[in-house]
């Protein structure tokens, strides 16, 4: 009876964990099928929440950033793209021999942050942590994707990402901002109204399969990429409550009275 009691109790704790994929930057990535879109949508809007960790082996630019999401994977498909160069984020119409980009968000500051883009047709808008950081308009000539969706990898560039993927959400639908901030910080249910793909790999209990939590069946396979538990604490070494363990901020971090912080 004990021994039946330990085993229930590990099963519980296992699956109450928080976790995120840790991608190296060198080969790791998750197929996510169609990720519930097809290649006549139109309107869709894709969120992640993700922690850079630098330059990678190949990437937009010189600076080699790395690709975050992405349907793209010859040079002759389409896809509204999700990449970094230089430090900051980009939303990118991205199609063969064009490719427009929406303002710039910085993101190498050693943190987790919430970015949603979207694509209305021609109309590319991209929020980060809830604030919009602004609306372009796509001119590129699109071509049909019939490739998979990618997380960490974009093959026309040879792209991949080097950090860590917490959740990664697919709506079929235009999101309004107020649903933006409705859902912002918030763990989805997985019957929301629009969602058509959901990743947020707390209830993956191995390296290979990511769960569709939508309900949808849009299953992945993840390539390299390692499950990590996301361990919350002070990750600023100069405050005074620093956790060394930690990999996620919690914005508990304290600082001395003298306002010494060097």
């Amino acid at each position: 009876m004990k021994k039946l009691i330990f085993h229930l109790f590990f099963i519980v704790f296992t699956f109450s964990q928080d976790f995120s994929l840790s991608f190296d930057g060198i080969n790791d990535y998750v197929d996510l099928g169609t990720g519930g879109l097809s290649s006549n949508d139109n309107t869709y809007t894709q969120e992640i929440i993700f922690k850079y960790q630098g330059p990678t082996q190949y990437g937009f630019g010189n600076s080699q950033g790395g690709m975050l999401l992405s349907k793209r994977q010859n040079p002759y498909e389409f896809w509204a793209s999700i990449g970094i160069t230089d430090d900051y984020v980009y939303f990118f119409h991205d199609a063969p021999w064009c490719a427009n980009a929406s303002n710039p968000a910085f993101i190498n500051d050693n943190q987790f942050h919430h970015l949603t883009a979207i694509k209305d047709y021609n109309t590319y808008t991209l929020y980060l942590d809830n604030e919009l950081i602004g609306v372009h308009q796509g001119t590129c000539d699109e071509h049909p994707d019939q490739s998979n969706l990618l997380l960490g990898y974009h093959g026309a560039w040879d792209s991949f990402f080097n950090g860590y993927v917490s959740e990664v959400r697919i709506w079929d639908d235009v999101r309004t901002q107020d649903e933006i901030s409705d859902f912002f910080n918030n763990e989805l249910n997985g019957d929301e109204d629009g969602l058509v793909g959901y990743w947020n790999f707390s209830q993956n209990v191995n390296d290979i399969i990511a769960y569709d939590l939508s309900g949808n069946g849009n299953h992945g396979t993840i390539h390299g990429a390692s499950l990590i538990q996301n361990i919350y604490g002070c990750t600023d070494e100069l405050a005074i409550n620093f956790s060394a363990e930690a990999n996620w901020d919690d914005s508990s971090c304290t600082y001395p009275d003298n306002g010494n912080y060097s």
